[in-house]
């Protein structure tokens, strides 16, 4: 049955999201929401969920029985009632959990998975501004669930017919995003192709600090073009970091083949810091050094001011 009705907050379920939740944005949105005084349990955009079943117990007959092991034979038996799931609204459902609302007005709708995660991410890329990153990631996953529905462009991958089918299932997939976004088929297929290229743990790096490089496409395919995993993740700690000194992957690349070192160590941290130190901070540290005895075992005190001035 589709339709709007009133809901149990506690029963809808978050589920797994394409976008992970924002607490920051949660506290943001539940303060706008008291600010325009809406009441439970509306709000003026409104959520939609899809049912769900999902298994629960049943009470003991009575407080005095004793307590029964479900996974048992003569276990309590469990049974299906109906929950549901969001699909849509999951930070203004936050928010409203936050604000201690119990009931809340959704939109139902009987979608199964699949239906559900596309029309989120629809959502998601509509509702939002999103870096070129994330739409790379939110449109690569619209493309798994959409290619899911044709298990049979699995076969023939190597060419042949079925390699032309997953061709022509791509195409499709292009074509109708591109019309249902209102953005051309091959920007489609960039998007995806240089976020297929970043490798997951280097995606989560940048996404987690919210770096410029984020929405920088030539920058990201720069990027891409790098391998192994290692290696990528060097490039882009080193753009990360604001004590370095490359603003690009070009810069950092270059910078990094002339080191030694490309991992995260005290002493690589300090080459870095001696690289961007002008002459009086150096001058300062080694004098601290002649002053603490460091050096004395290394034979380096005639000529390390001289260095440090150079």
């Amino acid at each position: 049955m589709t339709g709007s009705r009133r809901i149990l907050v506690a029963d809808i379920a978050l589920g797994e999201r394409v976008r992970p939740i924002d607490p920051s944005w949660v506290v943001g949105l539940a303060d706008e929401i008291k600010a325009s005084g809406t009441r439970q349990p509306h709000l003026k955009d409104i959520i939609e969920v899809r049912p769900v079943k999902r298994k629960t117990a049943k009470p003991p007959p009575s407080w005095g029985t004793p307590k029964q092991d479900l996974n048992k034979p003569g276990g309590t038996p469990k049974t299906a009632i109906q929950h549901y799931e969001i699909i849509t609204g999951a930070h203004r459902l936050e928010a409203v959990r936050l604000m201690g609302w119990t009931e809340i007005e959704a939109r139902v709708l009987p979608l199964n998975r699949a239906e559900a995660r596309l029309r989120e991410i629809d959502d998601h890329i509509k509702r939002k501004s999103l870096t070129v990153l994330a739409m790379g990631r939110a449109l690569s996953e619209m493309k798994r669930v959409y290619l899911q529905w044709y298990p049979e462009t699995r076969n023939g991958a190597q060419g042949g017919r079925g390699g032309q089918k997953i061709e022509n299932d791509n195409l499709s997939f292009s074509k109708k995003t591109a019309e249902a976004l209102d953005l051309s088929p091959r920007t489609i297929e960039r998007y995806i192709a240089v976020f297929s290229n970043i490798f997951p743990a280097v995606a989560v790096e940048i996404e987690a600090a919210g770096h410029k490089i984020a929405d920088n496409q030539s920058e990201l395919a720069r990027l891409g073009m790098i391998e192994p995993v290692e290696r990528q993740m060097a490039v882009i700690q080193f753009i990360l970091n604001p004590a370095h000194p490359a603003t690009s992957v070009a810069e950092a690349l270059a910078w990094l083949e002339k080191q030694p070192m490309i991992e995260n160590t005290p002493e690589y941290r300090m080459i870095l810091w001696w690289e961007k130190a002008d002459t009086k901070t150096r001058q300062g540290f080694i004098d601290y050094l002649i002053t603490d005895g460091a050096l004395a075992d290394y034979g380096l005190l005639p000529e390390m001011s001289e260095t440090a001035r150079r």
